[in-house]
């Protein structure tokens, strides 16, 4: 049986679920599995996508159910996503600033 090579991603994720069982904090505990669950599910679809693209969409997702919630006064589930949000994006890289482009 062959071991599965993980991504860096994978591995961060899976360094965030750990921490998060040990410290019992069942909201970033359920939101990186939930992450990690779309990552796999992307990795053996038809047609796969990046994991940068996969988080894009998420972010994008949560973006707009935030707006909806927002909107229908929802906000137990808008603060719910705008959390889910947050993590997410801290798996996303950060594009550089133009000074940073300048420096380079």
């Amino acid at each position: 049986m062959m071991k599965e090579v993980k991504t860096k991603l994978e591995q961060s994720i899976d360094e965030v679920i750990e921490k998060a069982r040990k410290t019992s904090n069942t909201f970033i505990l359920d939101t990186a599995k939930l992450i990690k669950s779309e990552l796999s599910r992307n990795k053996y679809s038809e047609k796969p996508i990046s994991e940068l693209e996969v988080l894009q969409q998420m972010a994008k997702t949560r973006t707009k159910t935030i707006a909806i919630y927002d909107k229908a006064g929802r906000y137990d589930l808008r603060d719910k996503d705008a959390k889910e949000l947050g993590l997410i994006q801290e798996f996303i890289p950060k594009e550089p600033s133009e000074q940073e482009i300048k420096e380079f």
